[in-house]
C-alpha cells in the first residue's frame, strides 16, 4: 500500500514572492533574482521544472528557495556540483 504524499502543494494565490525574497535576504544575505523566485514558485506548486542556466548562477538557489517557506519544512537535496565543476573545467565532456 502506498502511503499518502506529506508534499505540501502550494497554490499561485498562497505564495508571496516578495516575502521569499525578504527571507533569503536576511537568511541567506542573497536577494534572489526573479527568474530564481518563479522557479521557487513553480517547485512549491508541484511543477516540474527545468533550468537551462550556465554553471554558477545559483541554480541550486531554486530549489532551496522552497524551504524558507516554512520554518518547518525540511529538503534533501543531492547535488554533485564539485564532480561536475571538475569535469567541466578538466574539458571530460568537451564543455
Amino acid at each position: 500500500m502506498l502511503a499518502p504524499s506529506r508534499v505540501k502543494r502550494y497554490q499561485a494565490h498562497d505564495l508571496n514572492l516578495e516575502g521569499l525574497a525578504r527571507r533569503a535576504q536576511r537568511s541567506l544575505d542573497q536577494r534572489p533574482f526573479d527568474w530564481q523566485l518563479e522557479a521557487a514558485a513553480a517547485v512549491m506548486e508541484v511543477y516540474d521544472v527545468v533550468l537551462d542556466i550556465v554553471t554558477g548562477c545559483a541554480k541550486t538557489l531554486c530549489f532551496s528557495l522552497p524551504l524558507l517557506q516554512n520554518e518547518q519544512d525540511i529538503g534533501l537535496v543531492i547535488s554533485p556540483l564539485t564532480a561536475l565543476m571538475i569535469d567541466q573545467v578538466s574539458g571530460k565532456y568537451g564543455v
